[in-house]
């Protein structure tokens, strides 16, 4: 399925079969192409050739030999089942350091007597690879795959953000990721996604570990955060957007009573939106995920609306507050608070929120927090200013008992949101000094009912 954003594409979709099997006796070339993240595999299996005996009495080695036309990949050996996950040992290749041929065997495959699939593996680098390759049987081994240069001998697996990786471990076994938050993308929300792919229900089968800003796995594993328990078989743990910082983070996923199969992704959805921005976003049971809009000081648009729709799973509750993210423990500071479970549901059943914020203050940001009901959620949110008197032209609105409502405080009266009434509220108080001078001081209320006086 290819689904389009807010504005018509024209694109094109290529459908590609690369040949797994490799013929030892042929030693035909095949063309392969993968993407970062995703895997592709190729064997050679020798049954036959073990069959008519042509192995018996000879030292042969599987030998791999791939022409790396461009792109980077990963590339590792195994006997009989291809690899799950990127573990060691296993190699990085890339044209454009490398060159293009490259060479690598199983040697003396007469020492795995119960074998006779070898595989090669591949698994996309930092960009899109084409390449060639083909197996042959040989005499001697040239290019035998072991811990020696270039070999990754890392036990900790790198994770590429966005990007889904498909992974098994056994009963009580701990499996070790790492992944980096550039600069870039600091200050957003971070969401890390683990969903038990096995056919049993097991609220408890999986265990997942995060560790924060730490340069190493930490060998007595004190996470920083933990969960054990899901409802939906999806596992997830959330940094808000105040805690993510740039640098290194680790992830473990323990296996608990018995072998599982698993795929883990590490997501950040942004923290900033802008005025008629759509925002795609995944909120964690129990967890906080931010948002926020800054009203411009030169646009001449005096109210906000924050459109919210539940696409799975569920969220608990919503608010508002200015300059600063909302919560439970500064409640009184929140200026809108309400639970999912109370909005109305639109026209195809789904849940929705319309907030509207009256009276927006200038060069100001609003923070919109969500917070996690039951299940791991994903959501859309899009903002809109507006004037009184633009209802028609309102991208998102739930139906309204009269036409006639057509002002941000009616919206408000209808279905809820929040009302910016005291930034325009000056009290003028009366002073007479001592020295019987009359002084005037001029008293602002602001939205966070400080009082601030000017004499």
């Amino acid at each position: 399925s290819v689904r389009c954003g807010p504005q018509p594409k024209s694109f094109r979709v290529l459908y590609l079969m690369v040949t797994a099997r490799l013929d030892a006796r042929a030693e035909e070339w095949i063309h392969g192409e993968l993407c970062p993240g995703d895997w592709v595999h190729h064997y050679l299996d020798v049954l036959d050739m073990q069959v008519s005996g042509e192995l018996d009495e000879v030292s042969a080695s599987a030998e791999f030999d791939v022409d790396l036309h461009y792109g980077s990949l990963y590339y590792l050996l195994r006997t009989d089942l291809a690899p799950t996950r990127l573990s060691p040992p296993y190699r990085f290749a890339d044209a454009a350091t490398l060159g293009n041929l490259f060479h690598t065997s199983f040697c003396h495959i007469e020492n795995y007597p119960s074998a006779h699939k070898y595989f090669l593996s591949l698994k996309g680098g930092k960009t899109c690879a084409h390449y060639s390759i083909r197996a042959r049987v040989v005499p001697t081994c040239e290019y035998p795959f072991g811990h020696d240069k270039d070999l990754v001998k890392s036990s900790v697996a790198e994770l590429e953000i966005g990007k889904y990786n498909y992974a098994a471990c056994q009963a009580y076994s701990y499996y070790d990721y790492h992944f980096t938050v550039s600069e870039e993308s600091a200050g957003n929300n971070l969401v890390i996604e683990v969903e038990d792919m096995g056919d049993g229900a097991n609220p408890n089968a999986l265990q997942i570990d995060l560790f924060l800003h730490r340069t190493t796995m930490p060998v007595l594993r004190d996470p920083d955060h933990t969960e054990t328990t899901s409802q939906s078989k999806i596992y997830s743990l959330a940094l808000k957007a105040t805690q993510v910082l740039a640098g290194e983070y680790f992830v473990s996923v323990r296996c608990n009573h018995q072998p599982e199969r698993y795929r883990l992704a590490v997501n950040i959805m942004a923290a900033p939106i802008a005025d008629h921005q759509y925002l795609h976003g995944q909120v964690s049971p129990a967890d906080w995920t931010y948002h926020f809009y800054h009203h411009p000081a030169s646009l001449p648009k005096a109210h906000v609306r924050f459109f919210l729709e539940v696409v799975s799973g569920d969220v608990y509750m919503a608010m508002l507050r200015k300059n600063y993210p909302p919560g439970f423990t500064v409640r009184a500071k929140n200026h809108f608070m309400s639970k999912f479970d109370e909005a109305a549901l639109d026209q195809n059943g789904k849940a929705t929120m319309v907030i509207d914020y009256c009276n927006a203050p200038r060069d100001t940001d609003i923070y919109i927090g969500l917070h996690g009901g039951d299940y791991v959620s994903e959501y859309v949110i899009y903002v809109q200013a507006y004037n009184d008197g633009d209802a028609s032209s309102l991208q998102y609105g739930l139906p309204l008992p009269s036409a006639a409502v057509t002002t941000c405080e009616e919206f408000v009266q209808t279905r809820g949101g929040y009302i910016n009434s005291t930034p325009n509220l000056y009290h003028i108080v009366f002073v007479r000094t001592i020295i019987g001078v009359l002084v005037f001081i001029f008293c602002l209320l602001d939205g966070d009912n400080i009082l601030v006086c000017r004499v």
